[in-house]
């Protein structure tokens, strides 16, 4: 396996990167009230029909979509050269000239540390410019500054450790923090969970429908908004604007068209080539509508970079008579599991002797492969749960956050832009919005209501909203005034004020439906 899991927790960045560590109440960093570049103020005008892998307008449940973070082969080295010789804000960061120790560019060392933990390096380059201005600046920043970019290593109040001095060990810290967090998400283990509701520093009641926004949220716990630009607002709207710069530059970004399945035979996960596997201690297992090639395990499988992340499970998922058995993770570079022939299920890690932590996480599966083959397995029947804990958590395992209560009635989960009051009743969603309330049988539909909300259990995709606007909404939306309304294919309510743009809502085109209009 990569060092990254074992390494994950290690460091905590400045502000919150260690969700464990309280933040401090007061202080100009807060929510990166400080930040002193103005442009990154001005709202990230984009279609909401160009594949980006960040929404086209703010919700705070969704910052970016887990395949956008996880893409961490999405631009080379000579590409973020490019963007850093010609950036958003037009203009040539002094990063562009800058330099590691071991001699190579900046670019390429920033490209190296992103691919070691499998992090977007938009994603890094977007928390850089947040930190410490350190993209839309010419002339190089202080030498502190530079040096801990990041602020990694650098706790309040106290000297920064030199062990991570320099832009290449801020940006591997940086990286390997958000791909941290992001598994503890994964796992169950973290205080910011996707589809788990909690508190940010300012007061806004967030379930995160993804691991990506877990993963931000745990970094910087504050939301921010149109009218109070700081934290994830600040951290989405950069996001999207870098996003949008590659894509004019050229860079085909996550969140476009269906992976294609691969030619197979020579991974874990593909599928077999004339029924065998071309890698070393490796065998085809054979379902009712496919095969996969996989290897044994106890506790842990090999990666391998580029591929998705692999994780070790009981054998019986796969008709096995026992032992374990290599698959991989549900990514979007493998369609969920979908571009392998295979769907995604929730299961647990076959330790064996290894010692290694019991932990879950969501993988890819024959169709035709069980639940989980445990006595404490639920029917066939009943629903699954959603975002579920691990079966068996070992002594060492980090202690689970608890679900959070429902909020009270008429509580309102996402203060305060237009949104709805939302609560549920058992498995019954009840949303309030313009005094009418709707009303949602999650259990009818195999979902859970927390906070309002039927949250699905599907893999590292969006878990559904299921929101009740979204009955008579779709993608295409409609303008109510002068704000534009819309649906994703989750179920995931998005609204923009076009005046914030100074443009309209009107009929835009067939891709984008109603949008906003110049």
């Amino acid at each position: 396996m990569k060092l990254r899991v074992s390494l994950a927790l290690m460091l905590c960045v400045s502000l919150t990167a260690c969700a464990d560590d309280p933040p401090e109440a007061t202080g100009p960093a807060e929510g990166y009230t400080g930040h002193g570049e103005p442009a990154d103020f001005t709202p990230t005008v984009v279609t909401k029909s160009t594949a980006l892998g960040v929404p086209a307008s703010f919700d705070g449940h969704t910052v970016m979509e887990d395949g956008f973070l996880n893409a961490s082969d999405t631009i080379t080295a000579a590409q973020l050269q490019a963007f850093l010789e010609r950036t958003p804000y037009g203009n040539r960061s002094w990063i562009a000239d800058a330099s590691v120790p071991d001699g190579r560019r900046a670019a390429e060392a920033i490209i190296a540390a992103c691919q070691t933990f499998d992090v977007n390096p938009i994603a890094v380059l977007a928390r850089m410019q947040v930190e410490q201005r350190a993209i839309s600046t010419t002339s190089p920043i202080s030498t502190h500054a530079r040096d801990y970019t990041l602020g990694c290593g650098c706790p309040d109040n106290r000297p920064c450790n030199t062990a991570y001095k320099g832009l290449y060990e801020q940006v591997l810290c940086g990286a390997r923090t958000m791909r941290g967090r992001y598994e503890d998400s994964e796992d169950g283990s973290g205080q910011w969970r996707r589809g788990h509701t909690k508190s940010t520093l300012d007061g806004f009641s967030i379930t995160p429908t993804n691991h990506a926004t877990a993963a931000m949220y745990a970094y910087t716990p504050w939301r921010g908004s149109t009218s109070n630009k700081i934290g994830n607002w600040l951290v989405w709207n950069i996001t999207l604007k870098y996003a949008r710069h590659f894509a004019e530059l050229g860079v085909d970004l996550p969140g476009g068209d269906a992976p294609s399945p691969s030619a197979g035979g020579d991974w874990i996960g593909e599928a077999c080539a004339e029924g065998m596997c071309r890698f070393s201690n490796s065998f085809c297992v054979q379902g009712a509508a496919g095969d996969m090639c996989s290897q044994s395990c106890e506790g842990y499988c090999p990666d391998r970079q580029g591929a998705a992340v692999t994780f070790c499970v009981d054998a019986a998922h796969f008709g096995g008579a026992g032992g374990g058995l290599c698959t991989v993770k549900a990514e979007s570079r493998n369609g969920f599991c979908g571009a392998l022939g295979m769907e995604a299920k929730t299961l647990t890690r076959f330790v064996g002797s290894s010692g290694a932590p019991g932990t879950s996480a969501t993988v890819c599966v024959f169709p035709s492969a069980p639940s989980d083959p445990g006595p404490s397995d639920p029917e066939p029947s009943e629903p699954e749960p959603s975002d579920p804990e691990p079966s068996d958590p070992g002594p060492s395992d980090p202690p689970a956050d608890p679900a959070p209560a429902d909020p009270p009635p008429g509580g309102s989960d996402v203060p305060p832009e237009g949104d709805v009051g939302a609560r549920c009743e058992g498995q019954t969603a009840y949303r309030t919005l313009d005094g009418a309330t709707d009303v949602a049988d999650c259990a009818a539909v195999n979902l859970t209501c927390g906070a309002g909300f039927c949250l699905g259990d599907g893999p590292s995709a969006p878990a559904s909203y299921d929101d009740p606007r979204c009955a008579t909404l779709d993608f295409a939306g409609k303008c109510e005034g002068q704000i534009a309304v819309y649906c994703d294919s989750y179920g995931n309510f998005f609204a923009q004020d076009c005046a914030e743009w100074g443009t309209r809502c009107g009929f835009a085109d067939d891709g984008d439906g109603y949008w906003c209009r110049r």
